[in-house]
């Protein structure tokens, strides 16, 4: 019997697939640091191999968390949940140190980052307390 998919499943999946177009759009728009600083004129060309570096690092990170999550085991599991917050944290840290004059490409990245931290942090916090609860009401019996 297989198991259908569920929200918590789908959820990775489909914050990949959102940032995905997010910074491929992102990837159109004037880069700031081309037209003041290098007096560049806008039309600037499209950024094909940066936005595919970004879309990578995305890709490979959503495929890392969904590894350490192991969502078809996913049982209050807030040790899991911490690591992939970690993870996403460390990732954050290194985009945000790289985003000196970066390109609107980069700046949509680490909006998806950042919202990655915030999503797991809940996760954590709620699979924390959901444990705790457990714990406590399994002490009483």
């Amino acid at each position: 019997m297989t198991r259908q998919p569920t929200l918590l499943h789908l959820a990775l999946p489909t914050y990949l697939l959102l940032g995905v177009v997010a910074v491929a759009l992102a990837g159109c728009l004037d880069n700031p640091y081309l037209t003041h600083v290098r007096s560049l004129p806008p039309p600037h060309p499209y950024p094909l191999r940066g936005v595919l570096w970004v879309m990578a690092m995305m890709s490979v990170h959503t495929a890392a968390a969904m590894a350490i999550l192991r969502l078809h085991s996913w049982h209050r599991s807030w040790g899991r949940a911490l690591a992939a917050t970690g993870l996403s944290t460390i990732l954050l840290l290194i985009a945000a140190l790289a985003s000196m004059h970066s390109p609107p490409h980069h700046t949509a990245y680490l909006w998806w980052l950042l919202l990655m931290v915030a999503a797991l942090s809940v996760l954590t916090a709620s699979s924390s307390v959901a444990a705790w609860r457990l714990s406590s009401t399994l002490r009483h019996l």
